[in-house]
């Protein structure tokens, strides 16, 4: 079995010789997308696979956490890539000075401590019936990234609270998301009941002929919802009428566009507790559970006795790891 350490170091290597380029790419999900193939495809051997476990924004580059897996035996690397996704960078050496240096670590450290959300939950609009609302773009990473976190909350507080999924009026990941935000909202349009399980099923492997399966829905029955709200809202025909796009640069999505409006919605996720938006918290099951509970004019029991994960959903599909960061969006 190879050594770790060898695997890594080839991995650098095969990086630095290949001159790092493969083309193509918007956004932080197909950036990730290619990464992880341009590395398993290009620059491993021997049975290693490469998955990237997280990918956020940093210094106008998309930092990425790749685990490297030798026949379970597992290490993780990070590196950088460029927005466009066509350079691949090893690694980056922060030229600090003696006091940046210092100043980093001090803040590093602050870090590491538990996070004081009173401020942010003492602020929340107390309900009778809390509602909340979640815009979120169905590829964005950390769209999905807070709905795995939340759903643990909605099934906990059932229908304790009103739960809207809404969608950011732009799609930032091409027509594949305008036709899944299309689907999503059919059938909260048709079987609200049914959201919640195809979404838990979605978002395991972005899947959604599978979703619609565990969810217990009738393809044929969906795929008529679906074409409805499509010629309800003209999706697919603003997307091919690019006078309509954003800045010309991204396709409508315009489902929910008076409440886009209403909040001033940016980009996604932008979480919404009756009717504030809520900013700063994080995307955690027991952090999310903390900021619904508090708007609750009286809290029911549930929110003391469930006792919801702290590790926070990784970025994008799957649930196999859990990040450390809980503040990327798409916008």
């Amino acid at each position: 079995m190879q050594n770790f350490k060898k695997i890594a170091a080839g991995l650098m290597l095969g990086l630095i010789l290949s001159g790092c380029s493969f083309g193509g790419g918007i956004g932080a999900d197909a950036v990730k997308a290619k990464t992880e193939a341009f590395i398993n495809s290009d620059l491993l051997t021997g049975g290693v696979k490469a998955s990237i476990l997280e990918i956020k924004e940093e210094a106008g580059l998309y930092h990425i956490k790749i685990q490297l897996d030798e026949g379970g035996n597992k290490r993780e690397v990070e590196s950088y890539v460029t927005e466009d996704g066509k350079l691949l960078f090893p690694q980056a050496v922060e030229m600090l000075t003696a006091e940046e240096k210092a100043a980093k670590e001090k803040e590093t450290a602050a870090a590491a401590k538990p996070v004081d959300n009173s401020a942010i939950l003492a602020s929340i609009t107390k309900a009778e019936k809390p509602v909340i609302e979640l815009f979120v773009m169905s590829y964005c990473p950390f769209g999905t990234q807070i709905e795995k976190g939340i759903i643990p909350v909605l099934k906990a507080l059932g229908d304790k609270v009103d739960f809207k999924l809404e969608f950011v009026n732009y799609a930032m990941h091409d027509e594949k998301e305008l036709a899944e935000e299309t689907r999503e909202v059919a059938i909260r349009k048709n079987a609200p009941e049914k959201l919640i399980p195809y979404l838990e099923k979605f978002l395991e492997a972005g899947d959604s002929a599978a979703a619609i399966t565990a969810a217990g829905l009738d393809a044929a029955q969906v795929e008529t919802w679906a074409a409805a709200v499509d010629a309800e809202f003209k999706v697919m025909e603003k997307f091919k009428d690019k006078a309509t796009w954003t800045n010309s640069t991204y396709p409508p999505f315009d489902a929910d566009l008076a409440q886009n409006t209403t909040y001033a919605v940016e980009g996604s996720p932008t979480l919404v507790i009756n009717g504030k938006v809520i900013n700063g918290l994080g995307r955690d099951p027991a952090t999310l559970l903390s900021a619904v509970c508090a708007g609750f004019t009286t809290v029911p029991a549930v929110c003391a006795d469930s006792k919801l994960s702290t590790e926070t959903p990784s970025s994008g599909f799957g649930y196999d790891a859990s990040a450390t960061n809980a503040d990327g969006s798409c916008e």
